[in-house]
């Protein structure tokens, strides 16, 4: 049959990948000659179904249209190529013999293309490859010579189960003396001994009509459901969801889902037998004991990868209100939860959180919005920003004209502290709750967060958990869809969007209202903010080494507040534009390496969308361009912070691979591909999770 494709296909449905080169066809031109009779025979066969048949042939050809769909899709396909149920000899035997009448090569051969298409899907070494077009992904590829690259990669892969099953090789051994008996013979003997039916109407209905129709049902799955259709589980693969092609093949056309989940027998998400008789057929063999241990995929992974990775189209309940804003989330996965890596353990309080794992937004188009609300400016906030701009340009003329270089030392701990401030504190503590902190570390981290002047730690936290959970839509605060300027600065001159504000309210936030420190910064910021943001900054070079206060003023506040404020900007409109998407392609945010400078490693924006836990907010092994991690762990050395929160190198390299752009290095990509059930590289929470029933016990499946 055709396809499938594994869970961590990146191949862009709309470019094909990159190839290092392109193959010359080698026509193997008795093949050629081969289907150029089926067809004229087909059509040929066609004509006679119509105009003499007999009824009892029309039900006999009925017959091995339906149990050859079986021989495939139940058999070769589900059960031998992708392991998704295991079946006792009986069935075995019965699914040997409907697949050989298919005359789609034996099940060896089968499953060893099918599982390359898997693992390599749509690439050179895809027998079948959809980016060559849909000529050759449906027929072309079996009219030439096999590709260098599909039999190469065909050598590494693992067979023994197929090699272990007798069934199979009984069937491989002996498959040139079975096929022309079962797959032509048998069906065009029984019309004419059994009913009398002319041996030519015989041949041309029951073989070539019938043999033309099941070989290109399977065809369409390899090209029509690879092109036209929808894309709700995935939308970074080329597999789609293809009713037409579903009814055709008796269920194989609901391929992004197949693509997406290989091991599931049904091999589409459904709640009845429609379009799909396949399952039927596999649901009554485990009803009379013949089918056993039936795997599935459970209603909360399906809904997570929908929401993570799908083009929009699958239908949600509670889309936003089910991703996550970082640690302690109540929606956070609880197999997400167990893969993280926490260091320092100890035991303490709740702290704080931030971003959701299930981001579907498009790097290039919004999501859609039912409405747009206007902006309403807020005039005050205009002037204000308007004369810190004129003050900056103004304090930057002071710094390097007048200040004393005790005032550039300040003026630079000043700006390092407010990164802090809202890096390690408000952002990573607070907000994602990446890590724990004892009381000294809260309180340095809430002064160090006044500095920075950005409201108080409670709405900080409140607006970047909606950003979170609803980003990059009209209830993220600093849409980036709204463009650039919108995204950087404009949301902070206009009155909150009523989509954010009543996004807002739904917020758990009780973990913030447990702690002191907040509550106690929050009661009094108009008290503390202006003492501490402004106020000290400038008193102190004035008052210990005689600044004139007009040069404090402006260097060490305006100056400083310009350049911190848009930092944190940037993160929200930068980071979202400009850059790479190694770990996940389907969201706005990327990886900008100028950003983490500026931010001291809150540019890694990417990686923090897809892992909102990490204490990190960055896959580094050094600090480089993230001196808020350097100063956690440096906290953490001094026993200030505990339980830091990161993601196994297994997580990242399993997401990048899966929704990755491909700028993340891979030293063998596609060979951790899977291509089914007990292939070795199927991650263990995928089989945690996968429901199995009508469970047994078997030498073989």
């Amino acid at each position: 049959m055709a396809p499938n494709s594994t869970t961590f296909d990146s191949v862009s449905p709309t470019v094909p990948p990159p190839e290092s080169k392109r193959y010359k066809y080698e026509i193997v031109w008795i093949k050629v000659i081969f289907f150029a009779y089926l067809h004229v025979g087909a059509v040929y066969g066609l004509y006679l179904l119509v105009t003499e048949a007999k009824w009892p042939t029309w039900l006999w050809w009925f017959a091995l249209l339906w149990i050859s769909s079986q021989g495939t899709g139940a058999g070769a396909h589900r059960l031998w190529c992708h392991r998704t149920y295991k079946a006792k000899l009986p069935l075995r035997i019965l699914l040997a013999f409907y697949q050989t009448i298919t005359f789609q090569k034996d099940i060896y051969d089968w499953c060893r293309d099918h599982r390359i298409h898997h693992k390599y899907s749509d690439t050179d070494s895809d027998p079948h490859n959809a980016s060559r077009g849909f000529f050759y992904s449906h027929i072309g590829w079996l009219l030439i010579k096999k590709q260098e690259e599909v039999t190469s990669k065909g050598k590494k892969l693992d067979l023994s189960d197929l090699e272990a099953d007798p069934v199979v090789m009984f069937q491989r051994k002996y498959y040139w003396y079975l096929a022309p008996v079962i797959a032509f013979l048998m069906p065009a003997a029984v019309p004419w001994y059994f009913w009398n039916e002319r041996f030519e109407v015989s041949w041309y209905v029951c073989n070539m009509f019938r043999y033309f129709l099941t070989l290109h049902a399977t065809c369409l799955v390899n090209s029509a459901a690879h092109i036209f259709g929808t894309r709700p589980y995935d939308k970074n693969i080329l597999p789609t969801q293809n009713l037409f092609v579903s009814l055709i093949s008796n269920g194989e056309g609901f391929h992004n889902y197949h693509h997406a989940f290989p091991w599931d027998y049904k091999a589409a998400e459904l709640g009845s037998y429609f379009g799909n008789w396949s399952t039927a057929f596999i649901d009554l063999m485990a009803k009379i004991g013949w089918a056993y241990d039936l795997k599935s995929v459970s209603a909360t992974m399906v809904a997570k990868r929908a929401m993570r990775a799908g083009d929009g189209s699958w239908k949600f309940d509670t889309r936003n209100e089910k991703a996550v804003w970082g640690w302690d989330d109540k929606n956070m996965d609880k197999s997400d939860i167990k893969m993280a890596e926490v260091t320092y353990r100890t035991s303490s309080p709740k702290m704080a959180p931030n971003s959701t794992t299930f981001d579907s937004v498009s790097p290039t188009v919004p999501s859609p919005e039912t409405k747009r609300s206007k902006i309403e400016i807020v005039w005050k906030k205009v002037i204000f920003f308007a004369y810190l701009h004129i003050g900056a340009i103004y304090g930057l003329y002071l710094l390097v004209t007048e200040a004393k270089w005790a005032t550039w030392l300040w003026w630079y701990v000043i700006m390092l502290v407010s990164t802090q401030g809202t890096g390690a504190g408000v952002h990573r503590l607070w907000c994602h709750r990446t890590y724990k902190a004892k009381l000294p570390l809260r309180i340095l981290l809430a002064f160090y967060q006044t500095i920075t002047f950005q409201k108080d730690i409670y709405d900080w936290c409140r607006d970047h958990r909606v950003h979170h959970k609803y980003s990059d839509t009209d209830s993220d605060p600093h849409n980036a869809s709204r463009g650039f300027f919108y995204s950087h600065m404009g949301w902070l001159m206009c009155k909150k969007q009523e989509e954010v504000t009543s996004k807002g309210k739904k917020l758990d936030l009780s973990d913030l209202e447990a702690d002191p420190v907040v509550m106690f910064q929050r009661k009094y910021y108009w008290y503390l903010a202006p003492v501490i943001a402004f106020l000290m900054p400038a008193t102190v070079p004035w008052y210990f080494w005689n600044e004139r206060f007009e040069v404090s003023w402006y260097v060490c506040n305006m100056l400083r507040y310009f350049l911190t404020l848009h930092g944190t900007c940037l993160v929200n409109s930068a980071a979202h534009i400009f850059g790479t998407r190694p770990y996940d392609k389907n969201i706005l945010p990327t990886q900008n390496l100028w950003v983490s400078y500026i931010t001291n490693g809150e540019g890694f924006h990417n990686y923090h969308h897809a892992f909102p836990w990490d204490y990190k907010a960055a896959e580094l092994g050094s600090y480089y361009g993230n001196w808020s991690t350097a100063f956690i762990d440096l906290m953490a050395k001094i026993g200030w912070a505990y339980d830091l929160k990161s993601v196994s190198a297994k997580m990242v390299a399993k997401r990048a691979l899966r929704t990755g752009d491909g700028s993340w290095k891979f030293d063998t990509a596609n060979d951790k591909a899977v291509w089914g059930w007990d292939d070795k590289n199927m991650d263990e929470n995928d089989i945690k999770m996968a429901e199995v029933t009508y469970r047994g016990e078997s030498k073989s499946g």
